[in-house]
């Protein structure tokens, strides 16, 4: 995966601690519903989740669920709606206003995804780009 802050690559150690939240919120495996379509009864999930003072208040995303599937126009609104979700707690703690989130196909791997999120912080905003948002590595 790459990761580029307003078009500049960065390496991991050089994002600022908002793309690190980003980051964390985005590729930490968020536990799976009951409702949730799986491969096998493996919900996964961050640990601490279940020591949370406030109700459904859960780390990270879905997007681990898609791994595995056929990339169609369905899965990429769902993959929007997941990076939406992962991130709606930036806007509920006053991180930013809002958040716009982008999926498409990689043009030169129609077998990957790729995300362009921007935050809309309160005085300026700040676009990240992910590439292959679903590699397993």
């Amino acid at each position: 995966m790459e990761l580029a802050v307003n078009s500049n690559k960065l390496g991991a150690n050089l994002v600022d601690s908002i793309g690190r939240a980003v980051v964390i919120s985005l590729f930490t495996w968020r536990r799976a519903d009951p409702n949730d379509d799986l491969d096998n009864e493996q919900r996964f999930g961050w640990w601490a989740d279940q020591f949370s003072t406030k109700v459904n208040d859960r780390i990270g995303s879905k997007l681990w669920q898609l791994q595995r599937k056929k990339i169609t126009d369905e899965l990429i609104l769902t993959a929007k709606e997941y990076i939406e979700q992962a991130l709606k707690w930036m806007i509920e703690d006053g991180i930013c206003k809002a958040v716009e989130a982008t999926v498409i196909r990689d043009t030169d791997d129609f077998n990957r995804l790729n995300a362009e999120i921007t935050l809309f912080l309160p005085e300026d905003y700040k676009t990240y780009q992910f590439k292959d948002i679903l590699k397993n590595e």
